[in-house]
């Protein structure tokens, strides 16, 4: 019997974080995995790295904006490339689509149809409208509800919310709607090797990391503010920042500068999660500093990866004390939460957990526990699978 073909269609050039977990936990089961992805440059090449989740990678090359309302103009053509790929490749009994946009282009798909809401959608597409955004988001709520309907999504596999208010809303449209944590796998732990290797920049320093995108509204600005205070107490901190720097660089540049931080902060690129976990063992704090905007204040605990990284990495957490992103902190005991617009608090928390290593470690070693036992990909990987069976089977 030949395998089942599941194939996942990405709206960018890459897929998102947990779009690898998923298809490789399809793989593991016996699927073969296609990726349909849209190349805006128009020349982009075959992917590299680990290829460990898919078993063919299509590119659909069509040059188009990062994201802009220039897009829209693109969707017909990129539609009509995307089941140009299709065509050329063995017909799926599973597609998944990954984008509000995907939503139109599912009347034309065949097989079982599922619609990874990575994103809270209709809400972010109506905060563009600004003040506008409230009479909106009902509009592209109810646009959204009648695309799944009419093209007959067979499941929604939905992200984390407050009070479950997005499962509750696909539920309204969908009868098979799976909420899935974003949580990190044990495979990705880093070597005694890798740690060692990482060791380089940290003798000496008390380490405080901030992973994943620098920006604003993810609280850079607040921690480099904290990062001035904290270094009255503690001359040897090191603020470690790691990811993709999407704020302005010449503001931030501004910021250390004026504060004289040059010495107190290092910022690394985007690398592999493992590299990364292997540079957070030399950590001491991990900083979840969300800004209370946007969709923050409608997300669940399950939505952010930092704090679940934080808590694989053995390390306290200072986390936002509104909404419930940062809700494990306080529910497990390994962190705490702040005003994260208060660079005062912010600093002030930090330094209490320097000042008191055993109670830091403490509460780290509860994090990790918390990870070991309840949040965990290759836990959440079971209802992932469960789900696929029920569409599968419906």
């Amino acid at each position: 019997m030949s395998a089942r073909h599941v194939v996942l269609i990405s709206f960018s050039t890459s897929v998102a974080g947990r779009h690898p977990l998923m298809l490789k936990a399809l793989k593991d089961e016996g699927w073969k995995v296609t990726v349909i992805a849209w190349d805006r440059t128009g020349k982009m090449p075959a992917p590299n790295g680990n290829q460990d989740f898919f078993d063919r990678w299509v590119w659909v090359h069509l040059p188009a904006p990062v994201w802009s309302m220039r897009l829209a103009a693109k969707l017909p053509r990129y539609y009509q490339k995307v089941i140009q790929a299709l065509a050329g490749i063995d017909q799926p009994e599973l597609v998944i689509v990954t984008h509000y946009f995907h939503l139109p282009l599912a009347f034309f798909l065949r097989g079982k149809k599922v619609y990874d809401a990575i994103e809270m959608y209709a809400l972010d597409l109506s905060l563009y409208f600004g003040s506008w955004s409230g009479l909106v988001k009902p509009v592209w709520q109810w646009l959204e509800g009648l695309l799944l309907w009419g093209a007959g999504i067979d499941g929604v596999s939905a992200i984390d919310s407050r009070d479950g208010w997005l499962e509750k809303f696909y539920r309204k449209w969908v009868d098979r709607v799976q909420v899935i944590w974003n949580v990190t796998p044990h495979s990705k732990e880093p070597s005694v090797t890798e740690v060692q290797a990482a060791a380089e920049n940290y003798a000496g320093r008390q380490v405080i990391a901030m992973v994943g995108g620098l920006m604003r509204k993810q609280g850079l600005r607040v921690a480099l503010q904290a990062a001035a205070l904290v270094k009255e107490q503690h001359p040897n901190a090191l603020f470690l920042f790691m990811g993709p720097l999407k704020d302005d660089p010449e503001i931030v540049r501004e910021l250390i500068q004026a504060r004289h931080l040059e010495s107190q902060v290092l910022f690394l690129e985007f690398m592999r999660y493992r590299k990364m976990l292997a540079h957070l063992r030399h950590a001491r704090i991990g900083l979840l500093l969300y800004q209370p905007e946007r969709n923050i204040l409608y997300c669940g605990p399950g939505t952010g990866r930092k704090c679940f990284t934080y808590m694989q990495a053995g390390i306290p957490m200072v986390a936002p004390n509104f909404g419930e992103v940062g809700l494990l902190a306080k529910e497990e005991n390994c962190g705490f939460l702040v005003d994260t617009t208060d660079a005062v608090e912010v600093a002030r928390t930090i330094t209490y957990l320097l000042d008191n290593p055993q109670e830091a470690a403490a509460m780290g070693g509860r994090g990790r526990r918390a990870f070991e036992e309840k949040y965990n990909w290759d836990r959440e990987q079971d209802k992932y699978i469960q789900f696929i069976e029920g569409v599968w089977r419906s």
